[in-house]
């Protein structure tokens, strides 16, 4: 065999193998159309929750709860500053616990928000800017923590009560959140605490080893609020500025 059609035969090999691959790309793709073609909404129903008087739509996070198996809708109203919990399964109200303002069960709500996870329906944790607060079913606190604050302000790492919160064997595991991290420092997401020891566990999820360009975005941020320079000092002190929140924008931009 010449070199020419040696050559040429192995070109025409490499064409097909090529289209080989094209033809199942293709296939592939025409396959998950097909299958996003065939997605549809089925109705099941609708779940119905009675309000009270006092209870408004706007300013309402609702969760769902599972507690031993049980699912449960919950949320904190403001207006009369309780926790509802209602049985999700039912949609009957179970539980309206009470926030005390005044007393020895008074608790001080900073922005009239708070955060709460149910841990059993006698057993809700509190948190505040300052404080945790272990209530039972009536409101009653059954222990106060106020935690060492590494620094003030912008800098405090506030715990946030997610779905992905946890108590388990004393140890309380929640999302932490801080207004303006530091550059160059480490950045964490998620914090285990001992409730009974009122220690820091530790904290883990790095936001820098999870963020591409970490400190990059977080100048972005940090521009971000100089162009923004219009709102007042009060919300540019206390505006979300996570950088994985935020990490998208970043990049679309």
């Amino acid at each position: 065999m010449k070199r020419g059609t040696f050559n040429l035969a192995h070109k025409n090999i490499l064409k097909i193998i090529l289209l080989f691959f094209l033809f199942n790309i293709l296939s592939c793709n025409n396959g998950i159309r097909k299958d996003r073609d065939n997605i549809s909404l089925t109705n099941v129903g609708y779940k119905k929750f009675i309000l009270d008087s006092i209870t408004t739509n706007t300013n309402i996070n609702f969760r769902l709860n599972k507690i031993n198996d049980k699912e449960y809708l919950s949320f904190f109203n403001r207006e009369n500053f309780s926790i509802y919990i209602y049985n999700y399964k039912s949609g009957k109200l179970l539980r309206k616990i009470k926030i005390h303002r005044n007393g020895l069960n008074a608790i001080t709500i900073p922005f009239y928000s708070i955060e709460y996870y149910i841990h059993t329906l006698d057993s809700i944790f509190i948190s505040t800017i300052k404080n945790y607060y272990l209530l039972n079913s009536k409101g009653a606190i059954l222990k106060k923590i106020t935690p060492v604050i590494e620094s003030k302000y912008i800098k405090v790492k506030k715990p946030i009560f997610d779905e992905s919160t946890s108590y388990k064997r004393g140890i309380l595991s929640f999302k932490i959140d801080v207004d303006l991290p530091d550059k160059n420092s480490q950045s964490y997401l998620r914090r285990s605490y001992d409730f009974d020891k009122e220690i820091v566990v530790g904290d883990f999820v790095n936001e820098n080893i999870l963020v591409h360009n970490y400190n990059d975005v977080l100048d972005y941020k940090l521009l971000d609020l100089q162009r923004r320079g219009s709102y007042d000092k009060i919300f540019k002190y206390f505006v979300k500025l996570s950088p994985l929140r935020k990490a998208i924008l970043f990049l679309n931009n």
